[in-house]
């Protein structure tokens, strides 16, 4: 007996010492194939991502303010991913959590508003969030691809909150062919801090197109367009803005300013609004220097220049910026006024001397 046990043991330990000593098939540690089962919660979530071919590789762990179970982000790779992505999975066990873990996620769905907002707070999300839940785990994607987007329906069900799935409902097309250079003009408006710009608006939002009327008849081949544009509020950085607002652009995709282009259905901006005053309900930019669009995340300023006038160094600096540093600077301006630069001041004067006539914008704010 004592003899078969030492055998045994030997063996187990030469094979042990063999496979430490060659590298291990690349599958092994990958679950190819899912367990079987219906999936309920973070593990089968997980066992059903690997059992369609994907990699799946826990991350870090997370966690929202407005679910009270902990998450880990999974970083989900291979098949028809062109790159990875990452999805934050959030498992409602009772014993984690001291109490019903099914009622808990049922609870904590319910207070999440159909645009993926929290109802108790306001969440400046780096992606388009889509929310989905099954029965025990909730998982948040950030993000529009529409593989992923798919891949998550198919596992999980319809998304309970977040934006539209449906890439038809958000298809800029071409635009329209332009008949005229754009004009390059003064504006009424051209703040050479941030602090201007924040005082001159009722609101700061990021703010998605949704649609663009057309111009008034017998207007289209003038510069007096008056379109009107219609946006859906994402997430409001200052004030408390309509969740759809109603916009003026004075021009035409004929004819417009270079640094006020024409908006296009699904794009994606920052911008300093306030009201017309000659129109209830509607909307103005307060200046070119108020237009940012947003691409992956990041500030795009729309201005170049005006007449000459160079853009100030506040909005050279916000370019490449994540629109969660503007709130944040816009928080700021409350506490320390931002200043213009000499450079700046130099550049402005420098200008006006060269003969620049003050002249507004046709389609600034305070016509």
């Amino acid at each position: 007996m004592r003899r078969d046990w030492w055998l045994s043991l030997t063996l187990a330990v030469v094979l042990l010492s063999t496979a430490c000593g060659q590298p291990l098939p690349a599958t092994v540690g990958i679950e190819r194939y899912s367990h079987g089962g219906p999936l309920r919660d973070h593990v089968s979530f997980v066992d059903h991502l690997r059992g369609k071919g994907y990699e799946v590789e826990p991350v870090a762990d997370v966690r929202q303010p407005f679910l009270r179970a902990e998450g880990t982000v999974l970083r989900v790779s291979g098949r028809d991913f062109k790159s990875p992505v990452e999805l934050q999975s959030y498992n409602y066990d009772d014993t984690d959590l001291g109490e019903d873990g099914l009622n808990a996620a049922e609870e904590d769905a319910s207070k999440i508003g159909p645009d993926g907002q929290p109802r108790a707070m306001s969440i400046l999300w780096a992606g388009q969030p889509h929310f989905y839940r099954k029965e025990r785990v909730i998982v948040l994607y950030l993000g529009e691809d529409k593989v992923v987007l798919d891949l998550l329906a198919d596992l999980l069900g319809p998304q309970f909150a977040g934006g539209s799935t449906d890439e038809a409902s958000c298809s800029p097309g071409p635009r329209e062919p332009v008949e005229q250079p754009p004009l390059n003009v003064l504006w009424e408006f051209w703040p050479q801090t941030l602090a201007e710009a924040e005082e001159r608006a009722t609101a700061v939002v990021l703010a998605r197109v949704t649609g663009v009327e057309s111009p008034p008849e017998g207007a289209r081949r003038t510069s007096f367009g008056g379109r009107r544009i219609t946006l859906e509020v994402v997430r409001p950085l200052q004030g408390t803005p309509d969740k759809a607002i109603r916009l003026f652009w004075g021009w035409t995709e004929e004819q417009y300013d270079e640094n006020d282009p024409p908006y296009r259905l699904c794009e994606e901006y920052v911008l300093f609004l306030e009201p017309k005053a000659d129109e209830q309900g509607t909307h103005l930019v307060v200046s070119p220097l108020g237009r940012y669009q947003v691409e992956e995340g990041k500030l795009q300023p729309v201005a170049k220049q005006a007449g000459g006038i160079p853009v100030p160094s506040w909005v050279r600096e916000l370019r490449g910026k994540s629109v969660g540093y503007l709130e944040q600077e816009l928080a700021n301006t409350g506490k320390v006024s931002h200043s213009a630069t000499s450079g700046d001041l130099a550049d402005f004067y420098t200008s006006e001397m060269r003969g620049h006539t003050s002249s507004r914008g046709l389609g600034a704010s305070g016509r």
